[in-house]
């Protein structure tokens, strides 16, 4: 068999690039949510939730970032892993104030609407044969108050890498 190490490296690189951009996306949102802090929240960056946590007097809000340029179009199937892992969360700690948010790029979706997932669409993730989720899959189906976790969740599109890194113009002089 012939291995194109070229191709294979070109492969490598861009994942390698794709993860990183991840990285900075997730790190420039939680810049800008502790710069837009309006509450005096306690924000969390990696928390015990999500990517990003921001805990005030009332609630949580628990944020995942995701990046995805290389996808040109959203698909449902491309958020299924962090949906149940918020929801399985939900299932833990249906007893709590938390707000889930999924902070997704893709470039075919406008910055800053939503997308509103239905009862439907989760029973169709809850269906998914991927060996991946069925963990998450097994321990929920069934019982997860699924209207109850789609009060309390969101799924926002987010900016691009250029346009999210713009909003976080720091003066680092002060440093």
């Amino acid at each position: 068999m012939m291995v194109n190490e070229e191709k294979v490296e070109d492969i490598l690189s861009r994942s390698t690039d794709y993860t990183i951009q991840g990285f900075i996306y997730q790190f420039n949102k939680t810049l800008l949510e502790i710069l837009n802090d309006e509450e005096d929240a306690i924000i969390s960056i990696e928390g015990i939730i999500e990517d990003i946590e921001i805990a005030t007097a009332l609630t949580t809000r628990a944020i995942q970032c995701k990046y995805h340029e290389e996808q040109e179009n959203f698909t449902l199937s491309n958020v299924y892993r962090p949906i149940l892992q918020m929801m399985e969360h939900y299932f833990d700690n249906v007893d709590k104030d938390i707000e889930y948010k999924l902070y997704a790029h893709f470039p075919n979706e406008r910055e800053g609407s939503n997308y509103e997932i239905n009862e439907e669409q989760i029973k169709t993730i809850l269906q998914s044969r991927d060996q991946r989720f069925q963990r998450i899959i097994n321990k929920i189906n069934g019982d997860v108050d699924i209207p109850g976790f789609l009060e309390r969740f969101t799924l926002e599109f987010g900016a691009s890498l250029q346009v999210n890194s713009s909003g976080v113009n720091l003066d680092w002089a002060w440093i």
